[in-house]
C-alpha cells in the first residue's frame, strides 16, 4: 500500500502545477500534438494522485494547490470557450482535467461540496457531447452520479442520527426507524453499494437492540444481510466480521438461510477445517425449515468450491430427507448433472438406471424434469460422439430412449434420437442396425431432410443404387427443410467418393433444380458437365443433356446479370467457363449442323453477357458466322418447306 506520509504526493502535485501552468499560460503557442501530450500526462498524474486526506500534514499542505489547479483549468476552459481561442475538444479536455482534480480534494463530505462536484461533472459531460465523444461523457457522468450519491448519503445519515437522538422522547418509533434503516440497507445492497449497505444495516440492528423494539427474528434477518454485505464487499478483509455477524444471527434466531451463509463464509476461507465445514453443511441440511431448493443451493456452493466429498455427503443427506416427496426428483436431477459434469460416468449410469426403473414403476415425473433429464443424456451422448466413443454414445442414447413412455409417437425428438443412433451405427460400420434406426426415424419424422440423407448414405455404403435413388428423390421433396439443399450437395459428394456416378448425376441434377444459392447451382452444373464430358470420352455422348445444362447455366447467369451483378468477378469467371464449354462442344459438332448451330448460338448468347472487349466481340462475330453457315446448310439439305422457313428465321434473328 502507498505511504501517503512521504514526499511522493508533493512531487506529483508539483508536476501537475507545472503542466497546468503550461496549458493555461501558453496554450495558444502549443500545437495540437503537444496539447494532447500535456493533457494525457496530466491525466496519468491525476490517476496516481490519492484522494487528499486532511489528517496527514503533507496532504494538508497540497490540498490548496490541488484546488488552485482545478480552478485555473476550469476558468481557462470557460474563457477559451467564450473567446473561441481553442478547439471544442480542447475545451472539453480542460473541463475534464478540472473535474478529475476536484474529486481528489479532501475534507468532509458536505452538501455544498457535493453540489459543486456534480455541477462540474455535468458540464464536463456536456462539453464531451458537444465535441462528439459520448464515451468520455459517460465516464464523467459517472462522477456526477457519485457526487449526488455522496450528497444523498451524507444528508440521509445526518437525518438518521438526529432521529436516533429523538428516540429518547419517542421510543415507540424505534421499530419504524429500524425498519426504515433496514429497507435502506436492502436497497443499497441490491444496488451494489455495499459500504453504504453495511452502514444502514448496522444502524438498523443497533436501533432495534438499544430499544428492544424489534423481534429476534427480524434482528437475525438484518444480521444475515449485514453478513452477506461484508462477504460480498471484501471476503478476505471482512471474513471474520462476516463470520461473527452470522454467528450472532444464528444465535438470535436459527434459520436455514443463516446456516447456509455460515457454510458460504467457511468455504470462502483460504484454509478451512473439513470437520467444521461438514458440520455446517449438516446443520443446514437438517434444519426443520429447510427447503429442497435451498438445500441444493448449499450443495451447489460446495460444487463451485470443488468439494466432492461435501457434495456427495450433502446429496445423500438431502435425499434421505426428501425421499418420499416430489422434490426428490429435482435432487436426483441435480445429482446426475453433477456426476456427468465431474466425469463420474460409472456412478452416473447407475443413477440413470435407478431413475428409469423408478419411472417404469409408474412414478410420475414432472414434464420439466423429464426434459432436463433428456437434455443431460443427449448432451453426454453428444460429448461421447465428438471424441469418437460411439458405443458409449449409443448407451447414453439408449437411456434417453427408455425415458420416452410411448406417448411421443410422431415426435420430432424421437426422430432425431433415432437419426443420432443411426449415425453411431454408421460410424461403427454396423449398417443393418443403422438401417433399422433410420427406418424408425422415418416413422416418427418422415419429412425430415436429415432422415432422407441418412437413408441415402446407408444405401450408398451398401451399394444399393435403387434404394439410394429413392432416398434421394425423398430428399428432394423436403422443400420446407432449410438444410435440404446442403444435404443434396453432401449426397452428391458422397456418391462421388464411392464412385457411384449415376447416383451423383441424379443428386447434382436435383441440386440444380432445388437450390436457391447461385454459387451452389453453378458448381453443380460444372460437375454435371465434367461428368458428362468424361463419359463422352469413353462412350457416345449425351449431347441433349450437355445442351440442357448449358441452357440452364445461361438462364441463371442472365438472371444474375439483369439483377445488376454482371460486374462481379466471380460471375464473369462463370460466364467465361460455360462459354468455353459451349465453344468447344460446337467445334466437336462439325459433322452435325444442328448441334453445331445450337452450341454456337449458346456460345454467342453466353458471350454477350460478358464485357464487350475486342476478344469477346470477335468471338461473338465468329459464332454468328458459324451459326449462319449451319443454318444455310440445314435449310439446303431439308426437304420440308416449314423447316426451311424456321432455319431462315433463325438465320436472320
Amino acid at each position: 500500500m502507498m505511504d501517503y506520509g512521504d514526499t511522493s504526493i508533493l512531487s506529483t502535485v508539483s508536476q501537475i502545477q507545472a503542466l497546468t501552468k503550461e496549458l493555461v499560460k501558453a496554450k495558444e503557442e502549443l500545437d495540437k500534438e503537444r496539447f494532447s501530450h500535456v493533457v494525457n500526462k496530466l491525466l496519468q498524474l491525476i490517476e496516481t494522485l490519492p484522494a487528499v486526506d486532511l489528517s496527514l500534514v503533507e496532504h494538508r499542505a497540497v490540498e490548496p494547490l490541488v484546488q488552485s489547479c482545478a480552478v485555473n483549468l476550469w476558468n481557462e476552459a470557460v474563457t477559451s470557450k467564450n473567446e473561441g481561442t481553442v478547439l471544442v475538444d480542447q475545451t472539453a479536455a480542460l473541463r475534464h482535467l478540472a473535474c478529475k482534480l476536484l474529486f481528489r480534494e479532501g475534507g468532509p463530505i458536505v452538501a455544498e461540496k457535493c453540489k459543486k462536484q456534480a455541477m462540474v461533472a455535468l458540464k464536463s459531460a456536456r462539453a464531451w457531447l458537444d465535441c462528439g465523444n459520448p464515451s468520455m461523457a459517460e465516464e464523467t457522468l459517472g462522477l456526477s452520479e457519485k457526487a449526488f450519491g455522496q450528497q444523498q448519503f451524507e444528508n440521509a445519515s445526518r437525518h438518521l442520527q438526529a432521529s436516533r437522538e429523538m428516540l429518547v422522547k419517542f421510543p415507540e418509533e424505534a421499530a419504524y426507524l429500524s425498519m426504515l434503516s433496514y429497507n435502506c440497507g436492502v436497497e443499497r445492497y441490491n444496488g451494489g453499494r455495499l459500504q453504504e449497505a453495511v452502514y444502514w444495516l448496522r444502524q438498523s440492528y443497533e436501533i432495534g437492540k438499544e430499544q428492544h423494539a424489534v423481534s429476534a427474528r427480524h434482528q437475525a434477518r438484518t444480521l444475515r444481510l449485514l453478513s452477506s454485505a461484508y462477504i460480498d464487499w471484501d471476503p478476505e478483509k471482512y471474513h471474520d466480521l462476516a463470520a461473527n455477524t452470522v454467528a450472532l444471527a444464528n444465535a438470535d434466531c436459527s434459520h436455514p438461510a443463516g446456516l447456509y451463509l455460515k457454510l458460504r463464509i467457511l468455504l470462502c476461507a483460504a484454509e478451512d477445517d473439513e470437520t467444521t465445514t461438514q458440520a455446517a453443511l449438516r446443520d443446514c441440511l437438517h434444519h426443520p425449515e429447510l427447503t429442497a431448493e435451498l438445500g441444493l443451493t448449499a450443495i451447489d456452493l460446495c460444487v463451485k468450491n470443488s468439494r466432492h466429498n461435501l457434495v456427495m455427503s450433502g446429496l445423500r443427506q438431502l435425499m434421505e430427507r426428501f425421499e418420499e416427496k416430489t422434490e426428490a426428483d429435482s435432487i436426483r436431477l441435480f445429482h446426475l448433472k453433477y456426476l456427468l459434469h465431474s466425469c463420474h460416468l460409472a456412478e452416473a449410469e447407475t443413477l440413470v438406471n435407478q431413475i428409469i426403473e423408478r419411472r417404469s414403476t409408474r412414478h410420475r415425473f414432472a414434464d420439466s424434469i423429464v426434459k432436463q433429464l433428456q437434455s443431460l443424456l443427449w448432451e453426454q451422448a453428444s460429448s461421447s460422439f465428438e471424441v469418437k466413443q460411439y458405443e458409449e454414445c449409443l448407451r447414453w442414447y439408449s437411456y434417453a430412449l427408455r425415458l420416452f413412455d410411448g406417448s411421443e409417437n410422431g415426435s420430432e425428438d424421437l426422430g432425431k434420437l433415432f437419426r443420432n443412433r443411426c449415425a453411431c451405427f454408421c460410424a461403427l460400420k454396423q449398417l443393418d442396425q443403422a438401417k433399422q434406426a433410420v427406418e424408425q426415424a422415418k416413422k416418427h419424422d418422415p419429412l425430415n431432410a436429415y432422415t432422407c440423407y441418412m437413408q441415402f448414405k446407408i444405401a450408398i455404403l451398401q451399394e444399393n443404387v435403387v434404394y439410394a435413388l429413392q432416398a434421394l428423390e425423398d430428399l428432394c421433396l423436403c422443400k420446407n427443410d432449410n438444410d435440404m439443399q446442403d444435404l443434396i450437395s453432401l449426397a452428391a459428394q458422397l456418391a462421388f467418393e464411392t464412385n457411384s456416378k449415376d447416383v451423383a448425376l441424379t443428386a447434382l441434377e436435383g441440386l440444380v433444380v432445388h437450390s436457391t444459392k447461385p454459387q451452389q447451382i453453378f458448381i453443380a452444373l460444372r460437375c454435371l458437365l465434367r461428368l458428362r464430358l468424361a463419359v463422352q470420352a469413353q462412350t457416345r455422348p449425351d449431347v441433349d443433356k450437355i445442351l440442357s445444362y448449358l441452357e440452364t447455366a445461361h438462364a441463371h447467369l442472365r438472371k444474375r446479370c439483369l439483377e445488376g451483378e454482371g460486374g462481379d468477378a466471380y460471375l464473369r469467371s462463370e460466364i467465361d467457363w460455360f462459354t468455353k464449354v459451349a465453344w468447344n462442344m460446337g467445334l466437336q459438332s462439325e459433322s452435325d449442323e444442328l448441334q453445331l448451330l445450337q452450341f454456337f448460338t449458346l456460345c454467342r448468347e453466353l458471350s454477350s453477357l460478358s464485357s464487350p472487349d475486342t476478344k469477346n466481340l470477335l468471338r461473338q462475330k465468329t459464332c454468328l458466322i458459324v451459326s449462319s453457315a449451319a443454318c444455310l446448310q440445314i435449310a439446303k439439305e431439308t426437304n420440308s418447306p416449314e423447316a426451311r422457313v424456321f432455319f431462315n428465321i433463325t438465320l436472320f434473328a
